[in-house]
């Protein structure tokens, strides 16, 4: 398929989830204060099924299109899967938790799926300018959703960091691409890493690019506004930001370095070590001391990071960060999810004391936390396991042997403070009432969802690593 090609049908995942977008705010109009507003989450659901099948349809006709602005490959498509899955399912758990704070409802689903269809375009972006307007979409999106609970001024400070420190990304990234085109004079990815030019020119663009994409995925020293942001946001918002914008965001770094600089330069693989390790090593080290739920899960998030970076170091990772991400959106919407459920109608559920007897008055939805948090560590028959072994198994085949032996560590670091919350769901006696009224049939089923698929990519793996092992080929 020729470069040239205009095809709108290969922006259709995009246009879907715009129009399902514009669609909600357009039904919000007409619904007055006291209707129920249900029907606003069954079009933005109705929105990303399609764009999901659009993307199914896509695979097959894989190729450059709107002269190398989008590329149509199975990796970009795994990844625009993922992440649109995982807004979907956010959706099922997020609709009682809007319900019960002062959100705007139609607003809320509206940002989301804007969010959403910067998503799908990153995984699309074939070219420096279209990834930036596809990652600005989402970061414009998610300040405004990190902000959007009107009753909380951690919700507003949380936004406000992750502005600013968003702004700082997007200014290292506008600078890394201004670099890279002056060095090569061409703006598609794949051709500045083949384009001869002003070599140590193309390599300042790559640190600041390389800076750029880890504000945006948080890697230390670039993570400061992930706890920031986590605590401050709503929680619904705070599950999709740890699944989805994740993993889209991980997958346009990824198809930045291997594509956009050809992924075998040294340096590069030493700063990305760096990277990883830093992030596994601190981000657990500071969820230990965290007794804010969300901060936890924050920090948690940072050292995930790092145990995806590892997967950047060889060509066989590439198929293993691909299961990885979609192994993690599950156990990380699923534990936002139990905090969602078990909250009340007058309180969000933050901290630890608060999941204290939360096994014995709950057990399922105790059980249900106890198996995501498991994953999220790593212990078997979970997905976390699997993913985490895929990707140190990627660095010992290829010789790189310290980077799985930290994540080895620190995975054992983390099991501390994941246990910790356990112990405190069981042996701790009941202190309040759990669960929140409205919306309880979807946030059930979501998070049985989640614990079934978590527990079936723990125990049978295969079909997910096939699809990722051809994504990634």
């Amino acid at each position: 398929m020729s470069g040239a090609a205009i095809d709108l049908g290969v922006l259709a995942p995009v246009l879907w989830t715009a129009a399902a977008a514009g669609g909600v705010l357009l039904l919000d109009l007409f619904l007055k204060p006291g209707d129920d507003r249900t029907p606003v989450l069954y079009l933005g659901l109705g929105g990303i099924v399609l764009a999901i099948l659009s993307m199914l349809e896509l695979h097959g006709r894989e190729g450059a299109f709107f002269h190398g602005t989008l590329v149509v490959d199975r990796f970009g498509l795994f990844a625009g899967i993922v992440a649109a899955a995982a807004t979907g399912l956010s959706f099922l758990t997020s609709i009682s938790y809007v319900r019960r704070f002062p959100i705007a409802f139609a607003e809320f689903f509206a940002l989301a799926l804007l969010g959403l269809s910067g998503m799908l375009l990153l995984s699309l972006a074939g070219e420096w300018l279209t990834l930036l307007v596809a990652l600005e979409t989402i970061s414009v999106a998610f300040y405004i959703l990190t902000a959007s609970n009107a009753a909380s001024s951690r919700s507003a400070e949380g936004g406000l960091r992750y502005f600013l420190l968003g702004a700082l990304a997007t200014a290292l990234l506008v600078f890394g691409i201004a670099l890279v085109y002056g060095a090569t004079g061409t703006t598609r990815i794949a051709a500045s890493a083949v384009a001869e030019g002003d070599r140590p020119l193309h390599t300042l663009g790559l640190g600041f690019l390389i800076a750029g994409f880890a504000f945006k995925v948080g890697a230390v020293p670039f993570h400061m506004w992930v706890p920031d942001a986590y605590e401050g946001a709503p929680t619904a918002v705070s599950g999709l930001m740890a699944s989805g914008v994740k993993a889209a965001s991980f997958a346009a770094f990824l198809r930045a370095i291997t594509a956009g600089f050809g992924g075998g330069d040294e340096s590069v693989s030493t700063v990305l070590a760096w990277l990883s390790g830093l992030s596994m090593t601190l981000g657990n080290v500071m969820a230990l001391s965290q007794s804010n739920l969300k901060r936890l899960l924050g920090y948690s998030s940072i050292a995930h990071t790092g145990y995806l970076l590892i997967g950047f170091q060889t060509a066989a990772g590439k198929s293993a960060v691909l299961f990885y991400l979609a192994a993690y959106a599950l156990s990380a919407l699923g534990a936002f999810g139990v905090l969602i459920a078990a909250g009340r109608d007058d309180e969000d559920l933050e901290e630890t004391d608060q999941l204290a007897g939360l096994g014995r008055r709950k057990p399922l939805l105790g059980a249900a936390m106890a198996l995501f948090l498991f994953s999220l560590v790593g212990v078997p028959p979970t997905g976390g396991f699997v993913a985490k072994l895929l990707v140190f198994r990627s660095a010992l085949q290829e010789g790189h042997i310290f980077l799985p032996l930290l994540g080895v560590l620190t995975s054992v670091v983390s099991l501390y403070y994941y246990l910790a919350v356990v112990k405190t769901m069981y042996f701790r006696e009941p202190e309040r009432e759990f669960f929140a009224g409205g919306g309880r049939l979807s946030l059930s089923f979501a998070l049985a969802m989640y614990a079934g698929a978590v527990l079936l990519l723990g125990i049978l793996p295969d079909g997910l690593i096939a699809a990722a092992l051809r994504a990634a080929g």
